[in-house]
């Protein structure tokens, strides 16, 4: 699954900043970088944590994860 690309799909559509969600999301940008361009996995833990701060279902990041 792509959740990288799905994750920074949702980022734009909200219109976060990509420093804006990191801060929301207590991580580092480059840390957030890696995540959306798919170079770091993330942990269920973490993928929650997505959802509560793009204020989105959690099933909605993984319909678009599937493509």
């Amino acid at each position: 699954m792509n959740f990288g690309n799905a994750l920074k799909t949702i980022r734009l559509l909200k219109k976060i900043h990509q420093k804006d969600a990191a801060d929301l999301l207590h991580m580092d940008v480059r840390n957030l970088r890696r995540i959306e361009s798919n170079k770091t996995r993330i942990t269920a833990e973490q993928l929650v944590q997505f959802a509560e701060v793009y204020r989105v279902d959690i099933t909605y990041i993984f319909q678009l994860a599937q493509g």
